[in-house]
């Protein structure tokens, strides 16, 4: 099995971020938009059903290794963790940002970005990557 290099398991992990965020937003317009839900609880409704899809292509789709294959669920715990960091910062900034009076779409976009930046960085940290030999 040929492995990707950083670069290319970073452009995978965004490709399959682009999916979920396609279904998060969908599933956020209807609920927010649509169905008049509390915008806040319609993000983090939206962000979990991303969440599983997000887990099922990245575990199958764009990391080579895998540090806790053996053990699906403390895997699967981790990466959730890490999706509730992402969930929270989005959580914070459509809060903020809808209450100082920014749209629910200008909130949304900068919650993209950090949640992003948060899930990939953890994910590839503590899931994706080799075990580091500990000093002494």
């Amino acid at each position: 099995m040929r492995t990707k290099s950083r670069a290319g398991e970073f452009l995978a992990y965004f490709a399959v971020s682009a999916i979920a965020l396609a279904i998060d937003l969908a599933i956020l317009y209807t609920l927010a938009e649509r169905l008049a839900f509390d915008k806040p609880l319609a993000t983090l409704i939206a962000y979990g059903v991303g969440f599983v899809f997000h887990y099922t292509l990245a575990v199958s789709h764009v990391f080579d290794y895998r540090r806790f294959a053996q053990r699906r669920t403390v895997e699967l715990t981790i990466y959730a963790l890490a999706g509730v960091a992402g969930a929270a910062a989005s959580y914070a900034i459509v809060l903020a940002g809808t209450t100082l009076g920014a749209s629910l779409w200008s909130s949304k976009t900068v919650a993209v970005a950090v949640s992003f930046v948060i899930g990939y960085s953890l994910r590839r940290y503590f899931l994706f990557s080799r075990a580091r030999p500990t000093r002494a």
